[in-house]
């Protein structure tokens, strides 16, 4: 699908029923950004969901690879934003263009780190949070101010947040400690500075011993919507990691996610 100017490159599509609709905004980081794209390659969780009754929409937002280094580059210090309104822009479009297949109440958001993130920030954007009835974060990027110093990536906050391409501790890169304006724009760039406006029912999985994401952000959030009297469902995996690659823990979550979007779509775990 093509979702306007600047965003030729991003594709979604729907496979199989249209009962519910499944966004999966998921893209594994290194240090400047997404490293990969929704692509139709087999994929235990959405074959799972297709099995459902589900629709899915994998959309490509600027940042994924695939179309470019200039498509790359461009989320460059915007990430929280272009990112965001892609995914946003490209969900509204799939409803809009299906509107006798898709059912527009039942809309649930999923997405594994980087796509935690936008998760994250759909499920509490001012105006993008009604499209969504349920949201599943894969240990989510949250507080990137917070992550900065304890992640292996710390290049990708600085990159995606700031638009330091040439940031990294030491080796003359960049300035550490921080400005106080730097914190205060990883900050804005962050999820958890909307929280507060989260409504949609949420399920978290975290690794316990994620290096890439430390689970103390997907924490964080749950603690925040816990202080509102909105609490989130979280499942963590003692000594997994950021892929929760274990046999036990794939197995679990994988049972686990697709059992609970089916259960908010439908309200009961099998489709009618």
């Amino acid at each position: 699908k093509d979702a306007g100017p600047g965003r030729q490159g991003i594709l979604g599509w729907s496979q199989l029923s249209y009962l519910g609709e499944f966004l999966a905004g998921k893209a594994f980081t290194n240090t400047i950004g997404p490293v990969r794209q929704g692509g139709n390659a087999f994929e235990p969780r959405n074959a799972m969901l297709l099995a459902r009754g589900c629709a899915l929409l994998l959309p490509n937002y600027r940042g994924s690879l695939g179309y470019g280094d200039d498509f790359v580059k461009a989320l460059c210090g915007k990430a929280g934003s272009l990112d965001v309104e892609d995914c946003a822009e490209l969900t509204s479009l799939a409803l809009s263009e299906n509107q006798g297949d898709l059912d527009g109440t039942r809309v649930c958001v999923f997405g594994g780190s980087h796509g935690g993130f936008l998760t994250a920030w759909l499920a509490g954007h001012p105006t993008h949070r009604k499209l969504f009835k349920a949201a599943v974060l894969w240990n989510p990027v949250i507080d990137i101010g917070g992550m900065l110093g304890t992640t292996d990536i710390p290049e990708w906050c600085a990159f995606e947040a700031l638009g330091a391409a040439g940031w990294r501790f030491g080796d003359g890169g960049g300035v550490w400690p921080l400005s106080a304006n730097e914190m205060v724009a990883l900050h804005a760039a962050s999820p958890i500075s909307v929280v507060h406006n989260v409504e949609c029912a949420a399920l978290l999985v975290l690794g316990a011993a994620d290096r890439r994401v430390p689970p103390a952000n997907g924490r964080q959030w749950a603690a925040a919507l816990e202080a509102r009297g909105h609490p989130c469902e979280v499942h963590d995996y003692p000594g997994e990691g950021h892929a929760l690659g274990g046999a036990e823990a794939t197995a679990h979550v994988t049972v686990t996610i697709v059992n609970w979007i089916c259960t908010q779509l439908y309200s009961r775990v099998s489709p009618p």
